[in-house]
């Protein structure tokens, strides 16, 4: 059975980019995505707008191990006492400034929330975005994440 390819586009042309608000070094965001997925893509760039460009890192988890902010296409509530290392999904991702981060794995990168179960997941991954230096101004953020969902 082939597995329909899926992905989640968040750019400020769309509408619906991520925003790092001004003075945070590191965000949280949890974003809508099925309970099970084969993860091939990720592509984070800061928006070439913004006046100050920064370098990065990022990372997605399978639990939300990092605290989500209210606005950040959820509700606000503080991580969980799980050590980030062991929800990781990918290798950390970087990027100089001005540069993008791209990920791509044919093979792909096993996704399955670990806060739900077989017959109730949470249909949720985490992106966490960390800066190396905090800006004065908000940054907005534009992620592709794409793959297959699993069944």
């Amino acid at each position: 059975m082939d597995q329909t390819n899926y992905e989640r586009q968040f750019a400020v042309a769309l509408g619906n980019q991520l925003v790092l608000p001004a003075g945070e070094k590191k965000f949280c965001w949890a974003i809508d995505l099925t309970g099970a997925f084969n993860v091939e893509k990720l592509i984070v760039i800061q928006h070439p707008g913004d006046a100050a460009q920064v370098g990065f890192s990022c990372m997605l988890y399978n639990r939300q191990v990092c605290d989500i902010a209210e606005g950040s296409h959820s509700s606000s509530y503080p991580a969980s006492g799980v050590t980030p290392a062991i929800a990781e999904v990918i290798p950390w991702q970087t990027a100089a400034a001005g540069a993008a981060s791209r990920l791509f794995e044919p093979e792909g990168y096993n996704f399955r929330n670990m806060e739900g179960s077989l017959t109730l997941p949470v249909r949720k991954i985490y992106f966490e975005l960390v800066l190396e230096s905090v800006q004065a101004v908000d940054t907005n953020w534009e992620v592709a994440l794409g793959g297959s969902p699993q069944i």
